[in-house]
């Protein structure tokens, strides 16, 4: 009976320890939380300015400011063939997206060509058919 009474109270000083030990846990996470808190409220940076909406930050283009350009850059094509977008981009003041609806009008029209695949994707003029009629005729 003595060694059951003895583990018994084992047992309870047992529990009693861990109690301790996860109460004294607790009260070191609560602090380091709090404090951790505390310092990000101090340093609270700036907000993030946020960009404005896709349709607010572009401009749609007129069709004749698209034509303009178009012309521009199979005029630039025209004089440097087998150049890639971005140099020709470089050269017109304009950035290869801005460009990817007037060149795609000029490859429909079928008055330039690409060679190539992607960024290795090369300009070329192509010889339209009224000028293929008029060197016939002469």
């Amino acid at each position: 009976m003595i060694a059951n009474a003895s583990s018994q109270d084992l047992a309870t000083k047992i529990e009693q320890l861990v109690r301790e030990h996860i109460a004294a846990s607790r009260e070191v996470a609560k602090a380091a939380v709090e404090r951790v808190f505390a310092e990000a409220e101090m340093e609270s940076a700036p907000e993030p300015q946020r960009s404005k909406p896709k349709a607010q930050r572009l401009q749609r283009r007129t069709p004749s400011e698209v034509a303009e350009l178009g012309e521009r850059f199979y005029t630039m094509v025209c004089q440097t063939p087998g150049e890639t977008m971005v140099v020709l981009a470089g050269k017109l003041g304009a950035t290869a997206q801005e460009l990817k609806v007037p060149v795609a009008r000029l490859k429909r029209a079928n008055r330039v060509r690409g060679v190539g695949q992607r960024s290795h994707l090369r300009y070329f003029p192509m010889a339209s058919e009224a000028k293929d009629n008029k060197e016939a005729e002469a």
